[in-house]
């Protein structure tokens, strides 16, 4: 839990999203430095009893938290001018991978994650509206929430797996060492060691 991820603008965001559907609950599973601050502004902003901090937990236990949700979604944003950027954010893919519809934030990597409007939507993570709406739309919509993660698990299968992954960095080496003499191993005699000062 850390300020980069935007989990302090889910609960910003939970008041918003429980007018519109009254039974809205937040789940948040990690720790971190930011945890104590989450839960006094879930305090202040009136949802404490509404906000469920699970703690940290191995990766091998964050599936049966995919599975009790109905939407993932971690608006995260750039911060101290550039510095604190999200990277690709493998755990959207691994949400989408669960079959949930994914609200990411427009940081970094993150974007490239989801097809907005197809298998979730982007939103800027500072923003505690346009993280409401997406939210409200998914839980309000339980056939568009499915559809989305529909699409979201078949694209993670089609174009995020290691074979896939596999292929497309293969491709892009071959064009980077099509104009070389030699491509594959070196041969032993090309690089030998030599002793520090020498």
């Amino acid at each position: 839990l850390v300020p980069r991820k935007g989990q302090d603008t889910l609960i910003r965001a939970l008041p918003w999203v429980r007018r519109a559907v009254p039974d809205a609950v937040l789940l948040l599973v990690g720790d971190g430095p930011h945890g104590s601050g989450l839960r006094q502004l879930a305090l202040r902003e009136g949802v404490l009893d509404a906000v469920f901090f699970a703690g940290g937990h191995p990766h091998h236990a964050l599936p049966a938290f995919y599975a009790a949700a109905d939407a993932f979604a971690m608006p995260c944003r750039t911060r101290r001018a550039g510095l604190e950027v999200e990277g690709l954010g493998i755990v959207y893919l691994e949400a989408a991978a669960s079959g949930l519809p994914v609200v990411a934030g427009d940081s970094g990597g993150a974007p490239d994650t989801v097809r907005e409007g197809e298998t979730g939507y982007v939103v800027d993570g500072r923003s505690v509206a346009a993280t409401a709406d997406r939210l409200i739309r998914l839980l309000r919509d339980p056939r568009l929430a499915r559809a989305m993660g529909e699409e979201g698990r078949r694209r993670v299968r089609a174009e995020w797996s290691w074979d896939h992954s596999y292929a497309t960095l293969r491709h892009l080496l071959v064009g980077r060492t099509a104009g070389c003499r030699t491509v594959g191993p070196r041969p032993p005699h090309a690089h030998r060691p030599t002793a520090p000062g020498t």
